[in-house]
Order: C-alpha cells, then sequence, then structure tokens
C-alpha cells in the first residue's frame, strides 16, 4: 500500500471508527441489561485502550527519507489524537447515563425476548469488534487488518439485527433500540469496508513518488528523435537487437508484465468508494514492417487517480530496465533502450482522465 494512502485509511479508522466502538460496546450493556458495575469494568477497559493508545508511537511505520513535510504520517497523527479524545466523550457519557439509567430501566417492560435481546447484544458486540479491528491492528504494528476479516464481523452484526427487526415485525410489536442504531450499524460497517478497502499491511516505502525519478523535459520541435540526444558522448539508442524473433516476443511481454508489476496497486474509477483495480492483461499484436519482417506491440490502460505517483515508478522502473530519455511532446514521454540486446525499440508513457497510458513497439525482426 502507498504511504499516503496507508496514512489517510489508518488516521480515518483511529479517527472515527475507534470512538464508535465505544458507543456500540455501551450499547451491548444497556441491551442486555447486565448489572451497575458493568459500568466500571467498561470504564476500565476503555481505560485500558487509552494507556495503549499512549504507549503507541505511530512512527514505527516506515517512511520514506525525503518525507520532510509529514505527507506520510500526519493522518496517523490526528487520528490517534483526536480519536482518543472521541473515546473519553463516548465513553464518559455513556457510563453516566447508564448509571442512571439503571433502576428505571430495570422497571420497564422489556419489548423483546430473551433470545432478541441475546441477538442485539451479540451484534453490538460484534459491530465493536468490527470497528475497533483495524485501529488495535495498527497500534499492535502490523499494519491494517485484511479486509475480510472487519467486514465479516460487520455483515454478522448486521445479519443478527435484521433477524431481530423481522421478528419484532411480525409480532406487531417496535423494536426496543432506536431505528438510528441499526442506521449507524450501516454507516460504520461502509467505514469499515471503505478503511480495509485499500488493503492490508503496513505502508511499502517502495512505492512512493521518486523525486528524482521525474520526466526529463526536452524539445520536441524536430523531426529527428535523436537530435535531442542529452549528451553528444554519452549512450546512443540501439537501432537493431541481437535477439530473435522468439526472444523479441517474450522480451515485449515481460517489460509490459514488469510494467504492470512497477505501476504499483490501481484504482476501480468507477467505484463510488475507494476500490483496487485488477492489472490489465498484456496482450501483444502482430503487425508487419514496411521494409520487412515482424513487430509486437502492447498497450496497457493503468487506471489511477494519482497519475503524478504511478508514473514516476514506471519511467524509473525502465530506467533501470536499460531504457533512457530520449523525447517528449505533448504530455508523452519516450524512451529507448540503450543495449544491444533490448527486445523493445520504444516505450511511451501518457495519461488522460482514464489513467496512465503505456505503449510498447518492439524492434523489427525476421522469423
Amino acid at each position: 500500500m502507498q504511504p499516503d494512502q496507508f496514512d489517510t485509511l489508518a488516521g480515518l479508522s483511529l479517527l472515527v471508527l475507534l470512538p464508535t466502538a465505544v458507543l456500540f460496546a455501551a450499547s451491548a450493556i444497556r441491551v442486555a441489561r447486565w448489572p451497575w458495575w458493568s459500568w466500571l469494568v467498561f470504564l476500565g477497559a476503555v481505560g485500558g485502550l487509552l494507556v495503549q493508545l499512549h504507549l503507541t508511537d505511530w512512527w514505527q511505520y516506515p517512511t520514506p527519507a525525503d518525507d520532510e513535510w509529514g505527507r506520510y504520517d500526519s493522518g496517523q497523527f490526528f487520528g490517534i489524537g483526536f480519536g482518543r479524545i472521541g473515546v473519553v466523550v463516548n465513553a464518559a457519557v455513556c457510563a453516566l447515563h447508564g448509571v442512571r439509567t439503571h433502576r428505571r430501566r430495570r422497571r420497564s417492560v422489556r419489548h423483546v425476548t430473551v433470545l432478541e435481546a441475546r441477538l442485539l447484544t451479540a451484534s453490538s458486540l460484534t459491530l465493536a469488534a468490527a470497528c475497533a479491528t483495524p485501529a488495535l491492528w495498527w497500534t499492535s504494528g502490523a499494519g491494517l487488518p485484511p479486509w475480510p476479516l472487519p467486514v465479516a464481523l460487520a455483515g454478522l452484526g448486521l445479519a443478527a439485527v435484521v433477524v431481530v427487526v423481522v421478528r419484532c415485525e411480525r409480532r406487531g410489536l417496535g423494536l426496543d433500540v432506536p431505528v438510528v442504531r441499526l442506521a449507524s450499524a450501516i454507516v460504520a460497517a461502509m467505514l469499515a469496508v471503505a478503511v480495509v478497502s485499500g488493503g492490508s499491511g503496513g505502508p511499502d516505502v517502495t512505492l512512493a513518488p521518486e523525486a528524482d525519478a521525474q520526466p526529463r523535459p526536452t524539445t520536441s520541435s524536430t523531426p529527428d528523435p535523436w537530435a535531442d540526444w542529452p549528451a553528444a558522448d554519452g549512450p546512443h539508442p540501439a537501432d537493431t537487437t541481437t535477439l530473435d524473433a522468439a526472444a523479441v516476443q517474450a522480451g515485449t511481454q515481460a517489460l509490459l508484465e514488469d510494467t504492470v508489476r512497477w505501476a504499483g496497486p490501481l484504482d476501480d474509477l468507477t467505484s463510488p468508494t475507494p476500490a483496487p483495480a485488477l492489472a490489465p492483461v498484456v496482450e501483444l499484436v502482430t503487425s508487419t514492417c514496411p521494409d520487412g519482417g515482424t513487430r509486437w506491440t502492447g498497450v496497457l490502460l493503468l487506471p489511477t487517480v494519482r497519475p503524478q505517483d504511478l508514473a514516476p515508478r514506471v519511467l524509473a522502473g525502465w530506467e533501470r530496465a536499460g531504457y533512457t530519455a530520449a523525447d517528449r511532446a505533448m504530455g508523452t514521454d519516450s524512451r529507448w533502450p540503450v543495449g544491444p540486446d533490448a527486445a523493445v525499440r520504444r516505450m511511451q508513457i501518457g495519461g488522460d482522465g482514464t489513467g496512465v497510458h503505456v505503449t510498447a513497439e518492439s524492434f523489427c525482426v525476421v522469423g
């Protein structure tokens, strides 16, 4: 996961989901009608959680060395600070209200059966666990949890609420819990899904944008692609290859597959919420060269909401693979091989609102 994306999701789990988990835990105590001293246990558990958060250092997660302005840890900093305030306020208000209304609630008439009350209690505890899991995963140093865990917990909690609602409606009784509670449960489940939809684990500093990997601007006014080569006595682009046809085809396929890997996580631009996209399948198109021979061309579309971060990672990978800057025109960067054993003659990268576009064109070979 990219460090900035991890910082945003971790800050959201600390700021929103953790105080929400306290509300669901308090709801479980109220619905179960446990003794008044249960609120003391509740406050003690919240106090232990606050001590753990106080001892947790958000700097335990690696950040890029050039992070001078806190771009990759500011969300966690504010999330843990204001999240602790939310936990304290919610716990104090719930405990005070629970103790004051304990006797009156014991004399009230129960509108739900024992089974329904147990289902509501289990639902509250399950939703509390679903909301607290990302934050507790963060405090343990493991990053963010794999998405099926909190999603499954939230689904079980919502299922229990739906069962109780249906049972009460069939008997013509109103649910002994406000409708707002059901709405808040759905919102909490959606937040849990949003927090873990971007991946799991900790941040990967190798996916951070590289400051020195920005495209090198060159003049494109001349039709000769070699006229603006960076240095007259430096490396010059190769115009032929020593590889045979099978090696050229395999090398072009491999370079495009490596490009997808270097690009990192992709985004589903059709989803209303942050969601990962599947890696595109690399397919080559075979064509005949004007002077004879065969070439292979591949086109990729890499969907992303941050092309300014994805493109430098791809360009850095091409540089490591032996492809150097040659030309830039109309927002499209070209890379050409230097060594004589390259399979691809030209790599191009550009972008628009649909993502980053990559084109690879192999050398013409006979065979």
